[in-house]
């Protein structure tokens, strides 16, 4: 675990805020695994199996200075700081992206993080 303070935001407002996490071993797919309608072709597990799409952000924290950590913002935390991403379904988020990427824009929080071994935001502290 590593503690890192500065500002918060967005790496790039753009990208689909949701990740497809292969439901036999939870982890996530988008990079590593083929989907073919509700079936999810996991590269990890070697299972064909279903999936689902979960709220996850790429962010970066801006220290002072110029240093720069790339991390990743996703569940209850998430939601409590954006939370005009609770109750975003992905069926929604298709409808319109301009709604989500507009909300997105301004997001920003100057904080201290602690971040797990992958980068993962675990708290605000």
């Amino acid at each position: 675990m590593k503690q890192v303070k500065g500002m918060l935001t967005i790496a790039d407002i753009h990208a689909d805020p949701f990740v497809i996490i292969c439901n036999n071993c939870s982890v996530p797919a988008d990079t590593f695994g083929t989907v073919s309608g509700d079936q999810l072709n996991c590269s990890t597990c070697q299972e064909l199996t279903t999936y689902q799409r979960c709220l996850q952000l790429h962010c970066v924290i801006q220290t002072e200075g110029t240093v720069q950590h790339k991390c990743i913002l996703k569940g209850n935390l998430l939601l409590e700081l954006c939370p005009s991403l609770t109750g975003l379904t992905y069926e929604k988020y298709l409808e319109d992206v301009t709604d989500v990427t507009y909300s997105l824009r301004d997001f920003h929080v100057h904080s201290s993080f602690l971040l797990d071994s992958s980068d993962v935001i675990v708290r605000r502290e």
